[in-house]
């Protein structure tokens, strides 16, 4: 069965060969996309860190309060943060 010509001396065993490495090569080109995947810029999230316990995040651009603390994140003066991490609060 799986020597049966298909087209051009290709055999049955070929077709499934190359229909296995074709696979394959899906596979890994979607686990290098998501090892290598950059996040998207959300525009209604900041980033910020708080100055009373150290945590940094990402936050809603009118979040009052910091997720791990819960203090509060100032006056939401926000200016350019470090590159590629959005905005971030200072304080």
């Amino acid at each position: 069965m799986m020597d049966i010509i298909l087209f051009a001396g290709y055999t049955v065993q070929d077709a499934m060969t190359a229909v296995g490495i074709g696979i394959g090569i899906l596979i890994l080109f979607s686990i290098l996309k998501r090892i290598f995947r950059k996040d998207k810029v959300d525009p209604y999230m900041q980033f910020a860190v708080c100055k009373e316990c150290g945590w940094k995040g990402q936050v809603s651009r009118h979040a009052g309060r910091c997720p791990g603390c819960n203090q509060p994140l100032g006056d939401h003066r926000v200016s350019r943060g470090p590159k590629n991490e959005g905005h971030m609060i200072n304080h």
